[in-house]
């Protein structure tokens, strides 16, 4: 009698199955979150954070403070609120030298 060695050093089809499983689960998991991440505000008409600029301080209106450390004291950022456009944003300098 002449022994058998067809399953010596094989895979078994559930170890592969599962693998491939797993694999396509991945994918599917990456393509899900960049759908949701890129595609769906695109969809839903939201633009992104927009273009923003910003010039370097000069060093003469470079201030150093205990609380904050050094800050240009010509320059200042603004954060405007969810539903605030780039009409309101060109409105605030007016209203602040009106202060």
């Amino acid at each position: 009698m002449e022994k058998d060695n067809s399953g010596i050093n094989q895979r078994s089809t559930p170890k592969s199955k599962s693998g491939k499983l797993f694999l396509i689960l991945i994918l599917l998991a990456g393509i899900g979150f960049a759908a949701w991440k890129y595609l769906l505000p695109i969809l839903n008409g939201e633009k992104g954070s927009g273009k923003s600029t910003m010039k370097l301080p000069e060093a003469a209106y470079i201030k150093s403070t205990q609380q904050f450390g050094a800050i240009p004291v010509n320059q200042f950022g603004i954060v405007l609120k969810e539903g605030m456009t780039a009409s309101d944003a060109k409105k605030l300098p007016a209203r602040l030298m009106a202060l």
